[in-house]
């Protein structure tokens, strides 16, 4: 078939794929007999399924290459120093080493070469073989979210495959690295006390103590004989344990994906577990290995910092239930399991979608019972290099079109002027930006529910106080006075029984019961997030009480039954996203307006021919609010919404001590009160991050649920 009808066929694929029910493997049983619902339709599943072994396969590759240059640069420096050598004797075997290190370092050099190339070539391309909505959506390989993940440790964004490449590679080799340090405890003594270049490539290695002399004894051979076994034993190990996760996930991916019926899905699913199995069998020999060829040594051979230096690794031991770690039998335990957890966050780094495959079947990756992150790894890994992506092919860009006439500003055109606070498309006010585009607040000079007054200032004593509210006399008691009295929740006077915020009882008109009036809550009814992520990153100047931030981010996905009445359609009538601290200050309150993409003013909806999936994009010098990229994905089966508003180079500005914080995000502007918004809470401000919460951090602000 030719190339292009091919990439026709696989467009159809993602219009589908997209449009279809959310969720990996939503609706399957969780028994290997049943037969798991294909999200995915059947239409050309052959490219899907080459680049997700492609991830897998050379995800495998490149790490194994990794650890085994790293290894044997180690073994052949420790070589040097078990047992003592004469000075003359020593300094050539150290030269040696280094030479041979080089040479492991070209190795490694030209095996991420070779991933990248292989990645690229069975998911990139120019059209892309896979296109990358496929690469992300949560349906198929499910990229979408590692966003989080791959943004704290390496500051990468994952809205190229270039950005993905260099994820999955620095994030295996962390993995890799940090397994390596508690099968090889004085690694990073090995490597930096004899200055061995190893070219920027170990990124995560253990820092060094300090300590590079070895044995005076005769033990030296012993403990270098001891230490090899156990390098040969872990890499062997991490190469099962990363095999067996990515032959499952190519088996059950393609029985998805291909609508295989259930007595095949069920024999996959059983091939797994019996892979799983003799993972078990595995570790066992690991043990038995590391016993027998460590048993003979002292403690001060195989736990002291001049022998292996097994004592350096008791913190992480105890992480992976391994305490004390002080015999062969249990350093042998500890060991089985680093790799075997560094197995499983590579394979879940290359295919997020793994736990998704694994889990209607009632499986899960081995090992993850005693699976814990190493001390430190939550936080700032050792990192020697900068990530950087590779750089993506350079292709020729798409001329504009010649700028039309200029539009003469005026308050309510949707465009923001410098002499405008806000301008939302209406000179409607109360709704958060007033009728002549000042923010909704006391003081700007427009009447609105709950103020008995605005003169425009915040002075009191001039009959309109700094609240908004009447100085001198009161009106007589009673309702419609524009006072609240007793009894009252409000009182608009005139107003009442008809602004939809007051009634003519003075009391609130409150449907959702969230003490805001629905004339004014923005999300009125709205539905509550099934999970969703709201960061502030890239901070102007020093850490402040009142940070601003240059980047925010906002993505996730709500809960079922969203309301699909009146239907759904962003890219005509836009949306509003809301950002608002607990004390209800505004951080952001900006509109998108409906329309398609413009090439004159350089944003818009993009026109799309997947069904129940909208994406906008701001590529003008100047976007509104600095938010460049909207994307909204309706499941019109389950009803979810999945949604992400990306900003940048904005001026977004968070009191760090007014967290936690609320996003908000109407798809019936202004206020929702069909019920078409998401709320997403984060009720907690512990300074964890165990979701709900917020984190405050020196360089960001991220709230997770």
């Amino acid at each position: 078939m030719p190339r292009s009808r091919r990439l026709l066929r696989l467009a159809a694929l993602t219009t589908l794929v997209l449009s279809s029910a959310g969720g990996i493997g939503l609706a399957r049983a969780a028994t290997p007999s049943a037969t798991p619902t294909a999200i995915l339709p059947l239409v050309l599943p052959r490219l899907v399924l080459a680049c997700t072994h492609a991830l897998g396969k050379a995800t495998s590759t490149l790490s194994l290459a990794d650890l085994n240059a790293l290894q044997n640069c180690g073994l052949a420096v420790f070589k040097c120093v078990q047992p003592p050598l004469p000075a003359a004797k020593r300094s050539a075997c150290l030269t040696g080493a280094r030479a041979s290190c080089a040479a492991k370092m070209d190795m490694i050099a030209r095996a991420r070469s070779r991933f990248h190339k292989v990645v690229s070539s069975a998911c990139g391309g120019e059209p892309a073989r896979v296109p990358l909505p496929l690469i992300r959506s949560t349906v198929v390989l499910g990229f979408e979210t590692l966003d989080q993940v791959c943004g704290d440790q390496f500051g990468l964004d994952l809205d190229s495959l270039a950005g993905i490449e260099a994820c999955v590679e620095f994030g295996g080799a962390c993995s890799t690295e940090q397994a390596l340090g508690v099968g090889m405890p004085r690694i990073g003594d090995l490597l930096a006390a004899e200055a061995v270049d190893t070219m920027g490539f170990a990124i995560c290695i253990p820092p060094s103590p300090g300590n590079s002399e070895g044995l005076d004894n005769a033990e030296g051979a012993a403990a270098v004989r001891c230490q090899k076994s156990v390098s040969a034993g872990g890499r062997r190990l991490l190469k099962q344990q990363i095999t067996a996760g990515r032959q499952c996930v190519d088996g059950l991916f393609k029985c998805r994906l291909t609508r295989r019926d259930s007595a095949r899905c069920g024999k996959v699913a059983g091939r797994c577990s019996a892979r799983f199995a003799r993972l078990t069998t595995a570790r066992d020999k690991l043990g038995a290995l590391v016993q027998r060829a460590c048993r003979g040594l002292t403690p001060e051979a195989l736990r002291g910092p001049l022998g292996i230096g097994f004592d350096q690794i008791a913190a992480r031991c105890a992480s992976l239930q391994v305490t004390p770690a002080t015999d062969a039998g249990a350093i042998a335990t500890c060991i089985a399991r680093a790799y075997t957890c560094a197995g499983n966050a590579i394979v879940r780094r290359a295919l997020p979608l793994v736990d998704g495959e694994l889990e209607p079947f009632g499986l899960a990756l081995d090992g993850d019972a005693f699976c814990a992150p190493p001390a430190g790894a939550t936080t700032t890994p050792i990192i020697v290099r900068t990530p950087t992506p590779p750089a993506p092919t350079p292709t020729t860009p798409t001329p504009r079109s010649t700028p039309g006439p200029v539009t003469t500003p005026f308050c309510g055109n949707h465009l923001l002027t410098l002499d405008e606070e806000c301008d939302d498309g209406n000179t409607v006010s109360g709704d958060g930006c007033d009728a002549n585009c000042t923010v909704t607040q006391c003081g700007n000079g427009i009447l609105t529910p709950f103020e008995e007054c605005d003169d425009g200032n915040k002075v009191d004593g001039d009959g309109c106080s700094s609240g908004c509210l009447l100085e001198g006399p009161r009106p007589t008691a009673g309702c419609g006075n524009h006072v609240i009295d007793p009894g009252e929740q409000c009182d608009d006077g005139s107003g009442n029984g008809t602004d939809s915020c007051c009634t003519a009882q003075c009391q609130l008109v409150d449907s959702d019961g969230d003490g805001l009036c629905d004339a004014l809550d923005p999300c009125t009814l709205g539905v509550q997030v099934a999970s969703a992520t709201l960061s502030f990153t890239d901070p102007r100047g020093p850490t402040s009480p009142t940070q601003s931030f240059r980047r925010i981010k906002f993505f996730g996905e709500s809960e079922p039954h969203f309301p699909i009445l009146p239907p759904i359609d962003p890219s005509a009538n836009g949306l509003r996203f809301l950002v608002n601290d607990f004390l209800g200050t505004t951080v952001l309150d900006m509109q998108i307006g409906g329309g398609l993409y413009d090439s004159t003013s350089h944003r818009g909806w993009l026109p799309s021919d997947i069904e129940n999936y909208w994406v906008f994009v701001d590529d003008s010098t100047t976007p509104r609010a600095g938010i460049f990229r909207a994307r909204i994905q309706l499941n019109p089966f389950t009803k979810h919404v999945q949604f992400l508003v990306d900003g940048k180079n904005g001026f977004y500005d968070v009191t760090r001590a007014n967290l936690p914080l609320v996003g908000t995000l109407v798809l019936d502007p202004m206020t929702a009160d069909t019920g078409q918004c998401v709320e997403a809470k984060f009720p907690d401000n512990s300074g964890t991050y165990l979701p709900p919460s917020c984190t405050n951090a020196l360089l960001a602000i991220r709230c997770k649920m």
